[in-house]
């Protein structure tokens, strides 16, 4: 059967499912189910000359024969086979599931769309936590009680939460491979989330010890404010090397936390565009955040989850932010300003930089064009030492609380706010989270403590 176009000629067909062989435009082995899902092997060296239905070298005979294997899979799971009678896979263990994953991550840092430190990441947790417990684990056999024994090695939080994400996407993984029947999860019921039990306790919100009151985030913007103006004023009347920097966004940029939920790397990254591009009032448009890449360097990336979306800001806020904008604007000009970015470490410059791939593409510009220079951006470590930790002592900010925690603030300030009834999907969307219940787990998580105190005050 022939498919043309980019595809070429379907090497093979059945139930829906295609298997097509490598073209010039696509070097790859592509098994295409119905619903338009695919999996692709690795890219294959098309100028080889070789019979593509007879390859001989060495890695095309590999190729082909995890093509035909995939294709076999998902032929049987379209006749309802691979789904009841797994037992083509009973040989499979989890650390098979490992390896896949493992060789996915790393095809995709190749092609450059994961980090190097994604994989790395990984395959970390993969080799000090998971491979010790369950490398030999068969896949049919494998439970919740396994996951369970991971998760509670002796690590931090945050360490327990990567972790309950990696066990979750090897998870995916199996099931994406048909490896694992669809209707079995072992990450079944298991919580991760580090927030949804902070230091134990029990509430139907983030204890008031990990969320700040909106007093305290009021004390903290007017702190910041001041430091900044300091700085300011102490780096232009050097006597010897005067230094002109932008610091007159203290305040803003902590009321932006408290009151928009933007995370602290998105905070850095809003420029003219987010502010007055949309044209909305109270609506700030997200494009981009700010992270480290691999060689230390603070860059430009997209949104997690590759989205670019919308958030509230207060009508007390809005004022501030536009006019920034708008001094910004005027200062750059129609061409540059809106590129401009709100919080710039210094009183930056736009310069002829290489910017991201993703962020050149976005702007619909050569990479190499229209950047900011590497100073202009703030180091979040730079930011802590200079600005917040002295803001926070000046305005007494609980020093178990980080600046990222103005956005566990906004979370519980925004909620009742959100509608009547109050709407976690709207609250969810605004934090950028992909579902209401990523949001509902990790601030509003309801407790068996928490139900016996509103058992306490219910009356007939």
């Amino acid at each position: 059967m022939a498919c043309r176009g980019s595809y070429g000629k379907a090497l093979r067909s059945d139930r829906g499912v295609r298997l097509y062989g490598p073209t010039a435009a696509k070097p790859r082995y592509r098994v295409v189910a119905h619903d338009g899902s695919q999996r692709s092997s690795r890219r294959l060296d098309t100028t080889l000359a070789q019979d593509a239905a007879h390859p001989t070298d060495p890695i095309w005979v590999e190729e082909k024969a995890w093509a035909d294997e995939h294709f076999d899979n998902a032929v049987k799971f379209a006749k309802g086979v691979g789904h009841h009678d797994p037992s083509g896979h009973r040989a499979r263990t989890v650390g098979d599931v490992i390896e896949e994953r493992e060789r996915h991550l790393s095809e995709a840092v190749a092609r450059g769309e994961r980090e190097r430190r994604t994989f790395e990441k990984a395959e970390s947790l993969h080799r000090l936590h998971i491979r010790p417990v369950l490398q030999t684990v068969p896949l049919l056999e494998w439970n919740g009680d396994h996951c369970r024994t991971v998760l509670r090695a002796k690590v931090g939080d945050a360490r327990r939460t990567d972790l309950g994400a990696a066990l979750r996407a090897l998870v995916t993984v199996a099931h994406k491979q048909h490896w694992l029947p669809s209707d079995r999860d072992p990450m079944e019921d298991i919580v991760y989330w580090a927030q949804a039990r902070v230091a134990g306790e029990a509430a139907s919100t983030v204890p008031a010890r990990y969320r700040p009151s909106t007093e305290q985030a009021k004390a903290l913007a007017v702190a910041m404010g001041e430091r900044c103006r300091t700085v300011q004023a102490y780096f232009a009347g050097r006597p010897k090397v005067p230094v002109v920097v932008d610091r007159d966004w203290g305040e803003l940029i902590c009321n932006v936390g408290s009151f928009s939920g933007l995370r602290a790397g998105e905070r850095f990254a809003l420029t003219v565009e987010s502010v007055l591009g949309h044209r909305r009032p109270q609506q700030l448009h997200l494009f981009h955040t700010i992270e480290g890449s691999d060689t230390g360097e603070m860059r430009y990336k997209r949104l997690k989850g590759r989205q670019e979306r919308f958030t509230v800001v207060t009508e007390d806020v809005w004022p501030a932010l536009v006019a920034r904008a708008e001094t910004l604007l005027e200062r750059f000009g129609s061409d540059q300003g809106p590129a401009a970015l709100l919080f710039p470490a210094h009183d930056h410059v736009m310069r002829l930089v290489v910017l991201d791939k993703e962020e050149a593409e976005r702007r619909g510009v050569p990479v190499g064009s229209l950047g900011w220079r590497d100073l202009d951006v703030w180091d979040r470590s730079e930011f802590t030492r200079s600005i917040f930790k002295k803001s926070a002592a000046a305005a007494g900010w609980p020093s178990h609380l980080t600046f990222n925690h103005l956005r566990h603030h906004f979370a519980g300030w925004f909620f009742p706010r959100s509608g009547n009834p109050p709407d976690i999907a709207l609250v969810s969307m605004c934090l950028g989270h992909q579902s209401p219940q990523v949001t509902w787990n990790t601030y509003f998580r309801t407790t068996e403590a928490a139900i016996s105190e509103a058992a306490r005050g219910l009356r007939t």
